[in-house]
């Protein structure tokens, strides 16, 4: 199971980490014992909240880290008769504006040592954000750094808890079929729409433009009254529109459809294709992906 999916830790669930050599990033960051301290309250506070503010993730206290490759390398113990799990909790919850629900806290005991332990903070993304540090400033992920929100991010950040918010959670393209006989491959396309706002939406589309190569090189399948294809000046795109409400904190797939390319330009077709996706929703709210190629791509997330 991924890490930041389970519900209970263990000494070997830390040490696995280790010896994948794991990698901080967007959703994960590693922290040695001195991370826990009296003086680094407003940088735990920091920390916290960047996650809350963006999509969530996972801070580990008491693993270490090599700083040039961000990687995990050894266990780091907290001395929990000096900083127990409820300081952290306290801490966190005294320094941070306004308070993040759902927030759990793990400990994982040293077997060799009762007295150390290793804190596990799991943080949501948060429908009530943005989040004030302690010094008053809200605060972002951005891969391996923490770093203070522009003021319009701040404003998005409020405007999400009063309105629905939707975002292309992901989309993936994977061959299905190689066809010998008729000399083409299948690929299909899927599309993922999350509402992480806080009130429920009734009308969205997705548009997925393909541009680059002749189109007529390709063919589609599976085209339902969901989705209106129309010719572009350099292409075609495809609207697949909604037809149910999507609700706070729902992720549903919108219809998928087919691409046919012929085996004997396959190459060509793939590298040259570009894509690009746009939502819309509500009155005025969008969200994009722009230059993609064809090629194809498994799910990330």
């Amino acid at each position: 199971m991924n890490f930041i999916e389970k519900d209970t830790y263990t000494i070997e669930d830390i040490q696995s980490l280790i010896d994948i050599q794991a990698e901080e990033n967007t959703y994960y960051e590693f922290k040695d014992a001195r991370a826990i301290d009296d003086k680094q309250k407003a940088e735990i506070s920091k920390d916290v909240s960047a996650f809350a503010n963006a999509d969530g993730g996972v801070i580990i206290y008491g693993l270490n880290e090599d700083r040039n490759t961000h990687k995990a390398v050894g266990l780091s113990f907290v001395d929990t008769l000096k900083y127990s799990k409820e300081w952290l909790e306290n801490v966190i919850h005294s320094n941070i504006h306004r308070k993040i629900d759902d927030l759990r806290i793990y400990k994982v005991d040293n077997p060799h040592n009762i007295n150390e332990s290793i804190y596990i903070v799991k943080i949501p993304r948060s429908s009530n954000a943005p989040h004030m540090s302690s010094d008053n400033k809200f605060y972002k992920r951005a891969n391996f750094k923490v770093i203070a929100m522009e003021e319009y991010e701040v404003r998005d950040s409020y405007y999400r808890t009063q309105h629905s918010v939707l975002e292309i959670y992901d989309w993936y393209i994977e061959r299905v079929e190689v066809d010998n006989i008729s000399a083409y491959s299948r690929y299909t396309l899927r599309a993922f729409v999350r509402n992480v706002g806080k009130t429920v939406e009734n009308q969205f589309k997705l548009n997925i433009n393909f541009s680059g190569v002749d189109i007529s090189l390709l063919k589609f399948e599976g085209l339902t009254s969901n989705i209106k294809a129309i010719g572009t000046h350099d292409g075609y795109r495809f609207s697949l529109l909604s037809n149910m409400p999507i609700y706070p904190e729902e992720i549903i797939e919108l219809d998928r459809f087919t691409v046919i390319v012929p085996l004997i330009k396959s190459t060509t077709i793939l590298s040259n294709t570009k894509l690009s996706l746009e939502l819309y929703f509500g009155q005025c709210g969008r969200d994009s992906i722009e230059d993609n190629t064809l090629q194809e791509r498994k799910r990330c997330k």
